[in-house]
């Protein structure tokens, strides 16, 4: 997210600091000065372990003292009952509405902070040192791996390249997955026959593969035939 924005008012800038009472942290000094609220070329970041948000608005230095101007942002966000009265400079919100904060206080200053309006207890989540490592920090949402490991990802893509690297680098063939079925079962289920020629090779148990591979033939003859003929010759039955 790239958003244009208005020339930076060093004079604004001034009276910002005059408001907050303190010189603003170097680095997100220098940020204003150089872009003055212009929006990050990746805007997601991670909230918590598994936990995603993606930034919607920057505030900036407006000459037409809107609500994203940071002076109003500091107003606005001198009225949230925060953490142990911390004092806190809101520089961009999420897609929720849920503010990005930058510590002003003595002991955390210019850390950056997540505020979840939404959260009963423990608001404030600290999502990095400084600014500038928040600003490393961020990515994009379509960049993030939504498979656990490797063996998911080539079952799901049907991609035997990806699952022979997968039993190359060791992976336990017997291991379950949630349904309690091992690396064949779930080959079999793909209704991709390189995939189960693959995973034959590595001489897995039969469990309930066959039974498998005949339900979904009913559905899908032409995929499954040849997986149960390769079963039965495998596991000559």
């Amino acid at each position: 997210m790239i958003e244009t924005t208005s020339p930076l008012d060093t004079q604004r800038l001034a009276t910002l600091e005059d408001v907050l009472g303190v010189t603003l942290p170097q680095d997100y000094r220098g940020y204003l000065l150089e872009h003055n609220g212009m929006g990050f070329e990746k805007n997601a970041f991670e909230v918590f372990k598994g936990e995603y948000s993606i930034i919607h608005h920057v505030c900036r230095i407006s000459n037409d003292n809107d609500y994203f101007d940071l002076i109003n942002s500091y107003k606005n966000g001198k009225s949230i009952d925060h953490e142990e009265g911390r004092k806190f400079l809101i520089i961009a919100d999420d897609n929720v509405g849920n503010d990005i904060m930058l510590s002003l206080a003595a002991d955390s200053f210019g850390e950056v902070y997540f505020y979840d309006k939404d959260t009963i207890g423990t608001k404030c989540i600290k999502l990095a040192q400084s600014f500038s490592e928040f600003r490393s920090s961020l990515f994009d949402l379509q960049d993030i791996s939504v498979y656990e490991n490797t063996v998911d990802e080539a079952l799901d893509k049907k991609d035997l390249k990806l699952l022979e690297r997968a039993l190359q680098q060791g992976y336990d063939i017997e291991n379950l997955d949630n349904y309690s079925r091992n690396l064949l079962e779930r080959s079999v289920i793909t209704g991709d026959i390189d995939l189960v020629s693959c995973v034959l090779e590595c001489q897995p148990q039969m469990r309930s593969s066959m039974s498998l591979a005949e339900e979904n033939y009913i559905f899908f003859k032409e995929e499954y035939a040849p997986i149960i003929d390769i079963l039965k010759k495998h596991y000559k039955m």
